[in-house]
């Protein structure tokens, strides 16, 4: 059971896919990329995400971890114009659609 909870982690889970996302080969960013994507997890929060529901469907789960790919890659690769917890034009229209489908997400625990 632990394997299957560590599995969804949203940090763990995300954190192995990031950098393949973001064409990320050394380790020299690698606490910028995380403190970004505990920011882009931070900002769905906000946004009304629950995470928790989210992960229990897996379709909904690789939306949300999209989104989090889309928020920390704007910010890794404009980090010297955007300020972090931000994100550019061109990026809303996409994460606001993403984020409201998310907000709506409700799962039955079975």
């Amino acid at each position: 059971m632990e394997d299957a909870k560590q599995a969804i982690d949203p940090e763990i889970e995300v954190n192995n896919y990031l950098k393949e996302y973001l064409k990320v080969e050394d380790n020299e960013d690698d606490r910028i990329i995380t403190l970004q994507m505990k920011a882009a997890f931070a900002y769905l929060k906000n946004a009304g995400i629950k995470v928790e529901v989210v992960k229990k469907d897996v379709d909904n789960y690789e939306l949300y971890k999209l989104a989090v790919f889309m928020i920390v890659g704007s910010w890794y690769e404009n980090r010297s114009t955007v300020i972090t917890g931000t994100v550019s034009k061109e990026l809303e229209h996409s994460l606001t659609s993403i984020i409201i489908q998310l907000k709506n997400v409700s799962v039955e625990v079975v």
